[in-house]
């Protein structure tokens, strides 16, 4: 009974937090491109910022492996079929609490390349958060296209969760 009133007093207080910024406006010129989320969470093996672009099975493999290392037993690799897709990775970083996420908004194709925009959301002084360390990241398949190049635009905000 404890858990449960622990439980509701908790998403009580996340529903009770709200972005102290407004989202900026993330640039929408190019052809925007439908993505599918493969991973997502809190927790990587993979502790530096970064994103990237993949194109083959060895290398999502290697990817993969790395970015789930802290994972046990470890996840077996998705397949993907890279005739036919590529993947984007966005990792965050480390960081010293909960209460972070990384978003991949949305994915545009101009200029010959792709651009990833990313949403940062971390948490507000108020914000009570799990006191641990925490690796954000996001994975999304793509469809292939003779695209090498990748780069970002980020959108950082901050929850407010004081009165």
């Amino acid at each position: 009974m404890k858990w449960v009133i622990s439980l509701f007093t908790i998403c009580g207080l996340f529903a009770s937090c709200k972005s102290s910024k407004a989202p900026v406006d993330q640039p929408t010129n190019g052809e925007e491109i439908s993505f599918e989320i493969i991973d997502s969470g809190g927790q990587s093996g993979l502790q530096v910022e970064s994103i990237r672009l993949i194109s083959d099975m060895q290398s999502w493999a290697e990817h993969w492996k790395a970015s789930t290392s802290n994972r046990f037993p470890a996840p077996t690799v998705p397949e993907i079929d890279f005739e036919k897709y590529q993947m984007i990775t966005a990792f965050m970083g480390m960081k010293n609490t909960g209460g972070y996420e990384i978003k991949i908004s949305s994915i545009l194709v101009r200029d010959d390349s792709y651009l990833v925009n990313l949403t940062y959301t971390s948490p507000g002084k108020d914000c009570m958060v799990t006191e641990a360390l925490t690796s954000p990241f996001a994975m999304v398949k793509i469809e292939r296209q003779e695209i090498n190049q990748i780069n970002s635009n980020i959108n950082r905000q901050t929850v407010d969760c004081g009165n």
